[in-house]
């Protein structure tokens, strides 16, 4: 880009670019992995394929490569899973029951039941669309279009469903036995 005729312009400009890639590209490099890559979804659907060839019966954890020594992977509190250094709620914070189609707002990161935070949106946006995040201290405002399929919330929904169908037939099962 030449501005009235001064090459010494375009020159300033290719060296602030250079400079300022350079700076980009060291901060980068200086991220861990986990900085780099936990919050992509692709990244984590393919730690957590890795993971359940690797570890079959233990919960996926991508906040570590492997479980340590006499860990069982389930020291977290049964309707919470350890993503990324956080906890992860499988409960819809408007219907309280585990979440069905999950759906997570692109905006405040909350999660819902998709036809929950719909019915929420259409009840409360008054014809403007958008509607206040109804998970407490949230003051973000939501629209339809800003939520997203969970397709990981979505897995651990089911696993967790599992899991409890498995521990209610065992639950039957000492019953018939005992009595």
């Amino acid at each position: 880009m030449l501005v009235n005729g001064d090459e010494g312009v375009d020159r300033d400009v290719v060296k602030t670019f250079k400079r300022m890639y350079e700076e980009k590209l060291t901060a980068w490099e200086a991220l861990s992995d986990a900085e780099k890559y936990h919050k992509e979804e692709e990244y984590v659907e393919f730690k957590r394929k890795l993971w359940e060839k690797r570890f079959p019966n233990k919960p996926f954890r991508i906040d570590r490569d492997a479980p340590e020594e006499g860990d069982d992977g389930g020291d977290d509190d049964d309707l919470e899973i350890a993503i990324v250094g956080g906890n992860q709620n499988l409960l819809c914070p408007l219907t309280q029951s585990l979440l069905r189609e999950p759906v997570t707002s692109q905006v405040c990161k909350h999660s819902y039941s998709r036809e929950a935070i719909q019915q929420h949106i259409r009840i409360q946006s008054r014809g403007n669309q958008r509607a206040e995040c109804p998970v407490a201290g949230c003051k973000h405002y939501i629209a339809s279009r800003d939520l997203k399929q969970n397709k990981e919330l979505a897995r651990l929904v089911s696993r967790k469903e599992a899991q409890s169908r498995m521990e209610r037939e065992v639950e039957d099962d000492e019953y018939v036995v005992m009595h």
